[in-house]
């Protein structure tokens, strides 16, 4: 509850203090630790995943957490759906259901208060954030039709959709972040460690629920990425 209303730690307390008491004063705020610790995170995000088509196309390899949820046909179905839907302009569904937010830039929104650099980060990161919504849409169009083909009604079908989409595609909200890394300096010192946390919890959740055939699928696809356009991205 602490880390998500954002008290700080003793630790955060102790170095506020010093910087406060140093001859920089209140330059950094009331609360330097936390002000400092954005900053930097925002200037790593800019500079290694900013218009980085690597990184981007790398992350576009996360649809194979869906292919092993979904199987072959919906997984099919949803990346058609999600490019039909979006050459029509039709992506409303989407949106009203927030399966286009939380992604794993979640720093960025601190530098809203400035339009200019707003604008720069939604250049900068606008490969990234298609790959996500390539990710999110498609495991929820195809979530959706799996969940209709069993049976589900609409209502069931969208909430069936939307947990394949937290499971397959993660959630990077302070709430969804292990407790060690969720204050400022815990971010900083792992800021990258959160996706490879969640990837380990999405297969440990296979495994615990026997979910072989899931699995299978996930090992054949990596299999497939990694000795195909995995080796063009170093992966």
């Amino acid at each position: 509850a602490s880390g998500i209303n954002m008290r700080p730690t003793e630790i955060e307390n102790l170095i506020d203090n010093a910087i406060k008491q140093s001859p920089l004063g209140y330059v950094a705020g009331a609360r330097p630790t936390i002000h400092l610790a954005n900053k930097w995170r925002q200037m790593v995000f800019r500079g290694t995943l900013g218009l980085n088509v690597g990184s981007a196309l790398r992350n576009l390899t996360q649809g194979v957490n869906t292919y092993a949820k979904l199987g072959e046909k919906h997984t099919l179905i949803g990346y058609a759906k999600l490019a039909q839907n979006t050459a029509s302009r039709n992506l409303d569904e989407l949106y009203k259901y927030n399966i286009l937010d939380d992604n794993i830039i979640v720093d960025r929104t601190f530098s809203a208060r400035k339009k200019f650099i707003q604008t720069t980060d939604n250049v900068l990161f606008s490969l990234f954030d298609t790959v996500e919504k390539i990710n999110r849409g498609a495991a929820y169009y195809g979530a959706k039709s799996k969940a209709l083909s069993k049976g589900l009604d609409e209502v069931q079908a969208i909430e069936y959709a939307k947990q394949i989409v937290r499971d397959t595609q993660f959630q990077y909200s302070r709430v969804d972040t292990p407790v060690l890394i969720q204050n400022a300096i815990g971010k900083t010192l792992s800021q990258y460690m959160t996706y490879p946390i969640k990837q380990t919890e999405f297969l440990g959740g296979m495994i615990k629920n026997k979910e072989w055939a899931g699995m299978v699928r996930f090992m054949a696809a990596a299999f497939v990425v990694l000795g195909t356009v995995g080796k063009l991205f170093g992966m």
